[in-house]
C-alpha cells in the first residue's frame, strides 16, 4: 500500500500545505480550497488503490483549478498572465505525460507527476502573489 513513487509524490503534494498557508497569510479566500486539495491528493497518494480518493482527488483538483483561474485572470496583470497560460501548458502537459507513462507501465512514471505538482504549486504562489 505505501512504497517508493509515493514518498515522492505525497510530499510534493504536501507542498500545498505551505501554498495554502502563505493564501492564509496573504488573507485570500483560496486558501481553503487549497487546503482541501492539499488533503485530498495527500490522502490519495497515501493509499492510490481507493477508488472513492481517486475520484475525490479529481473532483477537488478541478474545482480548485478553476477556481484559481478564474481568480488569476480577474487579478493578475496582463503579463503575468502570460506567464500563468505558460505554467499551466506545462502544468497540463507533465499530468497527460505522467498520465500516459503510468498507463503504459513505464517505471519512473511519478518524476512526470511530482513536475505536474510542481507547477501547480508555483501557480498557486504567483496567484497568491496578488
Amino acid at each position: 500500500m505505501f512504497y517508493n513513487p509515493n514518498l515522492l509524490l505525497i510530499l510534493s503534494s504536501s507542498s500545498y500545505f505551505c501554498s495554502s498557508f502563505y493564501g492564509y497569510l496573504r488573507r485570500n479566500e483560496l486558501y481553503r480550497m487549497d487546503l482541501v486539495n492539499a488533503l485530498a491528493t495527500s490522502s490519495y497518494w497515501m493509499d492510490p488503490d481507493d477508488i472513492f480518493k481517486h475520484k475525490m482527488n479529481i473532483f477537488v483538483w478541478s474545482f480548485t483549478s478553476m477556481g484559481f483561474f478564474v481568480h488569476g485572470y480577474k487579478t493578475l496583470p496582463p503579463y503575468w498572465r502570460t506567464i500563468v497560460y505558460l505554467n499551466l501548458g506545462g502544468m497540463l502537459s507533465f499530468l497527460n505525460m505522467s498520465y500516459v507513462l503510468r498507463t503504459l507501465n513505464f517505471k519512473r512514471w511519478y518524476y512526470f507527476h511530482f513536475i505536474f505538482h510542481m507547477f501547480m504549486f508555483a501557480n498557486k504562489m504567483i496567484i497568491y502573489s496578488f
